[in-house]
């Protein structure tokens, strides 16, 4: 989910005349390093399945972990400067698109589940 998330759509535009809605995708900001620590996530817990260890288990961590500071990073900064981006643009509101809240939402909850194989592995 946090890999869909990195290539989906992380703004939306939406101008107040009737033109199309742009969007900006998670590959043209910050969602490669999300994208990365997902496929290093992937990696990690298929290792994990085939033979339980602990080192794995922490690149899983570490990797979900890059996932969502990303996405909380670049939610927080959007979220921030919506108000002086849109004063800027004056016709257009700015919305925090599906592709940001999945990866923020499913990194997370990986991270907390990579964090339990962790205790689990010996």
């Amino acid at each position: 989910l946090v890999a869909i998330g990195s290539t989906g759509p992380w703004l939306r535009q939406r101008p107040s005349v009737l033109r199309e809605v742009e969007t900006l995708s998670g590959l043209r900001t910050d969602g490669a390093p999300a994208l990365i620590g997902a496929m290093v996530a992937v990696v990690a817990l298929l290792v994990v399945l085939a033979r339980p260890a602990r080192g794995a288990a922490w690149f899983a961590l570490a990797g979900l972990g890059v996932s969502t500071v990303t996405g909380a990073a670049n939610w927080l900064f959007l979220a921030t400067a919506k108000p002086a981006i849109e004063a800027q643009s004056q016709s257009a509101t700015f919305d925090i698109a599906w592709g940001l809240l999945l990866v923020t939402a499913a990194g997370a909850i990986g991270t907390l589940s990579a964090a339990l194989v962790v205790r689990q592995t010996d």
